[in-house]
């Protein structure tokens, strides 16, 4: 019954993150236009040798990674929780038999895997 109280909220939330396309296909293009930049910059930067030790594809890898994870998060996510505060969500929130905290963490948890299950490098 716990796990279930938090995998509803995240399959809710990756469900509402799917149905925003613009916004999914926003993520995804800025994923690929900064992967491609930073991994030609550092292929160029490595074309005479490592650079530190690594490969031209070996610090390709750690930027598709990288970015990966940095379009996965919700950079707004600080705001949103005061935005709720203030008005009074989150003391609703409360009155639901999960933690809040708990709750957060799982709709966090599916939009960021949802944003990484369909961004292009997979």
């Amino acid at each position: 019954m716990r796990g279930r109280r938090l995998t509803a909220p995240a399959g809710a939330a990756s469900r509402r993150l799917l149905a925003d396309v613009a916004g999914l296909v926003s993520v995804s293009a800025f994923y690929v236009v900064v992967s491609v930049v930073l991994a030609g910059l550092w292929r160029a930067a490595t074309a005479h040798g490592p650079v530190a030790g690594y490969t031209g594809r070996e610090l390709t890898w750690y930027i598709v990674t990288a970015e990966a994870a940095t379009c996965a998060i919700n950079p707004r996510l600080i705001e949103e929780i005061g935005d709720d505060v203030v008005s009074g969500a989150v003391t609703v929130e409360m009155l639901r038999p999960a933690a809040v905290g708990g709750v957060r963490l799982a709709v966090e948890t599916g939009r960021a895997l949802t944003r990484r299950w369909r961004s292009p490098s997979r």
